[in-house]
């Protein structure tokens, strides 16, 4: 329900945002939980999965056709969203953030 929430906050900015920010919050997350569960010392949040959420959601902006510096920058707010979400569900912030960064930097 909160990826549903995060996808239809995105879907209010302006393009690239929206196509951007549900790139990077499909496929983030998920490489987080994959590489810091595998990786991670059983910790809920380790620095393995926030690396590995930087690389998955740079790669997949810049792959995408995103400029170098957007990409990266929407894949570090995706880390950091994914890392630091506090008591909030990390999915909610993802998406909405990445294309928040991604539009005002495109």
């Amino acid at each position: 329900a909160w990826l549903f929430v995060a996808y239809a906050l995105v879907a209010w900015l302006p393009a690239p945002g929206p196509a951007a920010g549900v790139l990077a919050g499909a496929l983030a997350d998920p490489a987080a939980a994959l590489v810091g569960g595998k990786w991670g010392r059983g910790a809920a949040k380790s620095w393995a999965g926030t690396v590995a959420a930087l690389v998955a959601g740079s790669v997949a902006l810049l792959a995408w056709g995103l400029p170098v510096h957007a990409a990266l920058a929407g894949g570090a707010l995706g880390a950091a969203g994914e890392r630091w979400s506090g008591p909030c569900n990390d999915n909610i912030l993802i998406a909405p953030g990445v294309g928040l960064v991604v539009w005002l930097l495109a």
